[in-house]
């Protein structure tokens, strides 16, 4: 799949999923909030982070790395403005696939929001050979200003370092 066909895909999917502003589209939409991540869980429920075997090892591999967060802010006609995100990452287990991308948005003039969103070539898109996953989150207005934060999750649940970048 090329770039220039992921943007058709997003206006196709948002239009026949009947966003309104303020809420995440397709890509980013049906995700569950961060607070009910339960990978590596302890008994009382509390998200204890990276899982761990009974010797308080990582025995799936190694976390991704995020290193570069590319942000850009377009209107799709007919549904609202949206901010389009490309993660380049590295991960040594190439088991990015199948896991998720938790993103913390703070955005001026809108309520913050936490939200996880898989990474199922749909909600997120995975590009394999150019180490990057594609996704884009709906705003108020083009005039857009805040901050994000990202973490990515791989398929055995490890979690990178949060990246954190301004808007």
């Amino acid at each position: 799949m090329t770039r220039q066909t992921i943007p058709l895909l997003l206006i196709a999917a948002a239009l026949s999923s009947g966003c309104r502003y303020g809420e995440v589209l397709a890509f980013g939409g049906g995700g569950k909030p961060a607070d009910t991540d339960t990978a590596g869980g302890s008994s009382t429920g509390d998200d204890t982070g990276t899982p761990t075997d009974d010797t308080g090892d990582t025995p799936w591999g190694a976390a991704p790395s995020i290193l570069n967060l590319q942000t850009d802010v377009e209107e799709y006609p007919d549904i609202s403005w949206v901010v389009e995100l490309t993660v380049t990452y590295t991960d040594p287990d190439d088991d990015v696939e199948g896991g998720a991308v938790e993103l913390t948005a703070l955005i001026d003039g809108q309520d913050p929001m936490e939200i996880t969103v898989p990474i199922d070539g749909s909600q997120a898109i995975h590009d394999r050979d150019d180490g990057t996953i594609f996704l884009a989150v709906a705003v108020n207005d083009g005039d857009v200003s805040g901050s994000l934060t990202v973490v990515l999750v791989d398929s055995a649940g490890l979690k990178s370092e949060p990246y954190e970048q301004a808007l």
